[in-house]
């Protein structure tokens, strides 16, 4: 037996969009490595051709995102197959990026969605830098305080996941731009979209 309340419908709509923007989350947060391991299981004769079998996308979606998820039956909504039955790896995974809340779909100017990503994927530990250095405890960092905290992020980062472009970074986040980023700001710039 079922009970059903008017709400039901938006309480299982909301429920819905909920999902698919955790699910959304995770894809871009490990986007890097699913990359990786497709360009792997792609290479032919030394090229890659940027796909993937079907069979091949669903393991390793599996196996990277750690999430127990029926992938065969995700798999033609998510990463649909082409004519020969192949997943077009890097048109499923340019699907997932981070839009900055100005509405602009990725980054712009000389910052990368790979910069944008790094940032994502730390944003916990830039969030508790961000608390840190707000002196004041006004709510807010300026660019000083802004360029200290992606300094001490990039020694932690090495090599590899650096951010460079830092002053433009941060008029990104500066959505209303007065010179400074408070926690509002901050948190409505990590906004998941999927294309």
């Amino acid at each position: 037996m079922r009970f059903q309340s008017e709400g039901d419908e938006e309480y299982e709509d909301a429920l819905h969009q909920h999902t698919q923007q955790s699910l959304a989350e995770v894809i871009f947060a490990h986007k890097h490595i699913l990359l990786e391991i497709f360009r792997e299981l792609d290479v032919r004769d030394g090229k890659t051709e940027g796909k993937v079998k079907a069979g091949q996308w669903c393991e390793v979606m599996e196996r990277v995102l750690t999430l127990h998820l029926d992938w065969e039956k995700l798999q033609p909504v998510l990463a649909p197959t082409d004519a020969a039955g192949d997943i077009r790896y890097l048109s499923f995974l340019n699907q997932y990026k981070l839009q900055m809340a100005d509405g602009d779909k990725g980054a712009t100017g000389a910052v990368s969605q790979d910069a944008l990503q790094t940032l994502y994927r730390n944003h916990k530990q830039l969030a508790a830098v961000f608390r840190f250095l707000d002196k004041d405890m006004n709510g807010a960092i300026d660019k000083e305080e802004f360029s200290s905290g992606i300094t001490l992020l990039n020694r932690k980062l090495g090599a590899e996941g650096q951010i460079e472009n830092i002053d433009e970074m941060f008029q990104l986040m500066d959505l209303d731009k007065d010179g400074q980023i408070d926690m509002n700001e901050f948190c409505e710039c990590f906004r998941i979209t999927q294309a």
